[in-house]
This record gives C-alpha cells, structure tokens and sequence, in this order.
C-alpha cells in the first residue's frame, strides 16, 4: 500500500471533519488530493479493556475530531436575548455579547420556588455584606421607659426651683435652704492654716483662704454661707459682697457678734421654719442667739467642727475635679492618640526634670559642710562663766 505521505493542515471547514455527512453546497477540495484520507479507527485507552458495544457508545465517540467539536448542549445566546448585555467598545463598532446566567433553570433537579427563594437568599446576604463594611454610627441608648411629658415638665421645674434657690432636696426641715453664719475672726484666730497669716498681720490672705474653703463648703453641703467679720466702726451700713450663690462676705459696721445675732432674731420672724447654723466659739452669741432666734430650727457649730467639715467638703471637690480630668483624659486618648501622647510625654517630662532638680539640691546639701553642733544650755552657761571668769582675771592683773 503506497504511503500517504506527511499531512499537511486542512483548510475544510470543521463540519466536514465531523462523523456527519458533508454539506451538498461545500465546495470541492481541489489541493492535489482525490478525497480526503479516511479517518482512522478509535484507539482505545490503554488502561481501560476494549469497549465494542456500540449500542451505548458509538465507535466514533473516541475519535479525535469529537475532542474539538462544541458540545452540541452548549446555548448561543442571542443579541436579541432578553438575558444578554451587549457592550461596545470604545475604539470601534465591535460588539460583545456577554451571556447571563437565568435566574431559574427548569433543568437542575431544584424547584422552581426553592430556586427563586436561593436568588433572594443571596441578594439578602450580598447587601449584608455592603452594609458591613460602612462605618457604624453609634447611637445613645435609652434603659429603662420613655419619661412622660408630665415627668419632663416636674423634672423643668425642679431645676428651675433649684437654681433659684428654692431646691427641696437641699432643705433640712422642707422650709428653705440653711444659712450659716460664719465669726469670720473666730475661725482663722483657731485654724492652723490661717493661724500663721494672722500672727504675720498678714489678715487679707487670711480671709481669702477663709472664702476658698467656705465657698467650697457651701457647694457641696448646699448651704448659703455668710462669712461676718468685724470692721469696727468704720461704715454705719454693712458691705455685703456675693462671691457666689452659695457664699457672701458681710463686713458688719460694728461686731461680728451682734450682727450674728440681729440676723437670726430677724430670719426666725420672717421664716421661722428655716434651718439657722451658727459657726463660733463664743458662749455668749449661742445664749443670745438662741434667745433670739429659739432652740427648733438653730444649730451651733465650733471652729474646730467647722474647718473639719470645710476640709473634708474641700478634699470632695479635688476628688471629683481629678475624675473629670481622668474622663476627659480616656476620651482624648480615643479620639486624639496622638495629641495624647504629646501630652503624657511632656508631662512625664517635667516631671523627671523635677525629680532630677530635686536629687540635685539633695547632693548639694549632702556635699557641703555641716555647721557646728548646737551647744546645750548648761554648756553655753558654762562657756559664760569661764569667759567671766577669764575677763575678771585679766583686770586683776592690769590692776
């Protein structure tokens, strides 16, 4: 059997290649060959036995051609599909027909109302996902139930009340806010953080420190202090300064006493159920007070109950003051880290900068020289006696 020869690439279209028969209008092959060469018999695998039955598989299934030809399944969708998305492109007329997946298919083993129930299931957790990535707002939350008008109107005017000085949670009796009266002279004479300034004549910074305390008193404890000192004399009407709500400054024209004691008398007959207390250590102003103003709604305190009261009122303040500043402090540090952090270097800073100031001066005094030890009594009347006695020598002898 003469060779075929070595085969050269075809230029037939791909139907005649196929097990079908040629198409009546294809034009004839004219390249030198008479026909085509037959095609030549299916080659089994080699890891699989022989199949002949043809019955379930055509001896043609395994011949190469059938490799490259389309599935015969495989849809072409249409332009004028209503599925299909025809696109453009920008440098000429060519157009893409890009094919959609259906949203039901009737040929998977799926219903058509679980399919339709997946499709929405999908759509719910794609917009899921998009909600996820954007960025929560928090919101304030509300525990408990929603205050009535009628609460927020009574909640108005308990403020209100509150700021006029009508508060009903800072009474004693339900009557008014207390007033207390204050020996302002009395306090800072028994008072060793005033004790000194007054001993200095130093009597302005005395009653300064005195307003400090007594203004902080009457804001935590809610009372209207009035601080009474004694100007002797030199206006015939009392100067009365308001630092604040809760504190006034009176210098009496006359004794601090007898303004005390003309104020309660006149307070237990405009309001006699209003709270009066009395801060001082003088037994007769509590007798003349008391006889003024009666025993039901007055209360007496000492100097050294007093200053406690304004001490322990005084430390509340920079307790609750440092809160603040810690809370403002954890705020900034999660809205501004940065400026956070400048801000607690700078601090620690100067703070090592004042340990090593310190260490510095202790070395200091450490270095140099001590001074002489202080000589005792009987030693320094000792030393007298012999310099008595040396002197009284040296005159006998030039006698």
């Amino acid at each position: 059997m003469p060779s075929a020869g070595p085969l050269r690439p075809s230029t037939r279209p791909l139907s005649s290649l196929s097990v079908l028969p040629p198409i009546a209008d294809e034009p004839a092959y004219t390249d030198g060959w008479s026909e085509w060469p037959p095609i030549p018999p299916p080659v089994p695998f080699p890891h699989l036995p022989a199949h002949t039955d043809t019955t379930c598989c055509p001896s043609s299934f395994l011949s190469p051609v059938h490799l490259f030809a389309p599935p015969p399944s495989a849809p072409i969708a249409s332009p004028s599909s209503p599925r299909s998305r025809l696109s453009a492109s920008k440098g000429g007329n060519k157009q893409t027909t890009t094919a959609v997946a259906p949203r039901v298919d009737p040929n998977i083993n799926v219903s058509v109302r679980k399919q339709i129930r997946f499709a929405k299931l999908k759509k719910e957790l794609a917009k899921a996902a998009v909600a996820a990535d954007r960025p929560r707002v928090a919101t304030p939350k509300r525990f408990g139930k929603k205050p009535s008008k009628d609460a927020l109107v009574e909640d108005v005017e308990r403020r209100r009340a509150r700021r006029a000085g009508e508060s009903g949670e800072l009474w004693l009796n339900g009557e008014g806010i207390p007033v207390v009266f204050v020996d302002g002279y009395n306090v800072v004479n028994n008072w060793d953080a005033t004790e000194g300034l007054m001993q200095r004549g130093e009597l302005s910074k005395a009653r300064e420190v005195l307003r400090m305390f007594a203004g902080t008193y009457g804001v935590r404890r809610g009372h209207i202090v009035k601080l009474v000192w004694d100007a002797h004399g030199l206006d015939e009407e009392p100067r009365i300064t308001r630092w604040s709500r809760h504190l006034e400054e009176i210098f009496a024209a006359g004794e601090a006493d007898e303004y005390i004691i003309r104020q309660t008398g006149q307070l237990a007959t405009d309001n006699p159920e209003r709270d009066c207390i009395v801060v001082s250590d003088d037994k007769e102003v509590l007798y003349r007070t008391v006889g003024a103003a009666g025993l039901e709604h007055l209360s007496w305190l000492n100097t050294h109950t007093f200053v406690r009261e304004m001490e322990v009122a005084r430390g509340q303040d920079i307790l609750m003051r440092e809160r603040r500043i810690d809370r403002k402090l954890r705020q900034l540090e999660k809205t501004k880290p940065l400026l956070f952090s400048e801000r607690k270097s700078s601090v620690q800073r100067r703070e090592k900068e004042r340990k090593a100031a310190l260490m510095r001066k202790i070395d200091q005094r450490l270095q140099s020289p001590s001074p002489p030890p202080r000589r005792s009594i009987e030693e320094q009347i000792a030393a007298l006696d012999d310099l008595m006695r040396q002197t009284g020598e040296a005159d006998g002898d030039g006698a």
